[in-house]
């Protein structure tokens, strides 16, 4: 098999063995529940799907963009080359993927620090359910701006391409395996979690807390949270009952693919994260209440 095959087979996996996967952990999901899942699947499933689909097929065509521009500018942009370092060949694997499943951490902070960006990656997490689904659910814009700005740093930096097709494939189906409903035993998990991003750490991201969420960015390796003090622990027993989704969103359940994908676009400003926003009667009688000062301040 020469490269070009290579490169062809790992972007079928990386496009098809999502999908799959999903299917194949159903019934560990459902034999297995570490939380209660939806009561019916087919809404839910159906919009991350569409979405993953949206997705696809957007990063399919900038990818080629981007891809077709880097090739005509050849290595201009490239100020060193890993694959061309002197040095053994598994440390370039090793070193090229720490850099990827670094690049990736750092994307994914900047998702929640960058209000443009928050409104975006927020269509991930307001799945107010949380299993392998979720992990099919990510803004096709969203992608397509974190494409572009990966396959520019791995040109950068002259990663060597089989490498960075590898990480591809591992990236595609460790994002489903780590949203995965399912309760694996917490002796196994803390020796899982030493090497990689487990379900019971990554679901913890995924709270409506902000002392939850802002933490455990690690896409698949967690050592970057360690590093950096972003590491959130929560006991397995917490966790099922745990709340999961975006505050100012609210029940997302029911929502349709189109209606998500929309939904950084709409002209309504939400709440800053972590901040309630009056609802029903509370917010009725809040500003009630406002009228009432207004009037009797007038003179």
């Amino acid at each position: 098999m020469d490269l070009s095959q290579f490169l062809m087979w790992t972007t079928i996996g990386q496009i098809g063995l999502p999908f799959v996967l999903c299917v194949l952990l159903l019934p560990l999901e459902r034999a297995f529940p570490r939380r209660r899942g939806a009561d019916s699947l087919a809404p839910r499933w159906r919009a991350n799907a569409l979405i993953a689909v949206a997705g696809i097929l957007v990063a399919l065509l900038v990818g080629h963009v981007m891809t077709d521009t880097l090739t005509r500018l050849g290595g201009s942009i490239s100020p060193v080359s890993i694959a061309a370092l002197p040095i053994p060949g598994a440390a370039k694997v090793i070193s090229s993927l720490l850099i990827m499943d670094l690049l990736a951490y750092l994307l994914h902070v900047l998702a929640h620090k960058v209000g443009v960006l928050w409104r975006l990656h927020r269509i991930h997490h307001c799945d107010n359910h949380f299993d392998a689904s979720t992990g099919l659910r990510h803004q096709p814009l969203e992608g397509a701006i974190n494409l572009c700005v990966l396959i520019v740093c791995y040109a950068a930096l002259g990663l060597p391409l089989v490498v960075i097709a590898i990480y591809g494939v591992v990236f595609a189906v460790h994002a489903i395996v780590s949203h995965a409903n399912i309760a694996i035993p917490p002796r196994l998990d803390r020796w899982l979690r030493l090497v990689i991003v487990t379900p019971d750490l990554h679901r913890i991201h995924h709270s409506v807390d902000p002392r939850e969420y802002n933490g455990n960015y690690g896409q698949v390796l967690p050592w970057w949270d360690w590093l950096f003090g972003t590491l959130r622990i929560v006991s397995a027993e917490q966790q099922t009952q745990m709340n999961l989704g975006v505050h100012e969103l609210g029940d997302c359940n029911q929502a349709s693919a189109m209606k998500l994908i929309l939904l950084p676009f709409h002209a309504t400003r939400p709440a800053q994260r972590g901040q309630k926003r009056p609802r029903g009667r509370v917010a009725t009688a809040r500003n009630s209440k406002a009228r009432s000062l207004a009037v009797k301040r007038k003179p």
